[in-house]
């Protein structure tokens, strides 16, 4: 038997199956379960969840090296901070400033009124 036959007949019953599998509402949820289950196992196998030991340490440090360090507050850290500050406030007068300066002065009320009431 030929390849392409093999092939187109393995393709008409999986085409059968999934048409069969879909007739009632009941089916379409059981279907659709399944199909969740599997993508979910695809995503375990791809990331490594049933890796050998060995082989999630040689993950991790691949990670670690690709992340850098966390929590690098340098010139490229201010430096984009200032450029969504731009962005996001165009003018020192507009709205979105107004209501950041009003939440500044709110937490800043919070924390003094959370520390009087410590003292109390």
């Amino acid at each position: 038997m030929p390849k392409t036959n093999i092939i187109e007949s393995l393709a008409g019953k999986i085409l059968e199956i999934c048409q069969a599998s879909v007739k009632t509402r009941g089916r379409k949820v059981v279907t659709a379960s399944l199909v969740a289950a599997a993508l979910y196992g695809f995503k375990l196998v791809n990331e490594g969840y049933f890796a050998s030991r060995e082989e999630k340490e040689r993950l991790a440090r691949e990670t670690t090296k690709k992340k850098g360090g966390k929590g690098n507050v340098d010139s490229v850290f201010f430096k984009r901070i200032l450029h969504l500050l731009k962005t996001v406030l165009p003018d020192a007068k507009c709205r979105e400033a107004q209501y950041i300066y009003l939440l500044g002065i709110l937490l800043v009320v919070r924390t003094i009124l959370s520390i009087w009431l410590a003292d109390v």
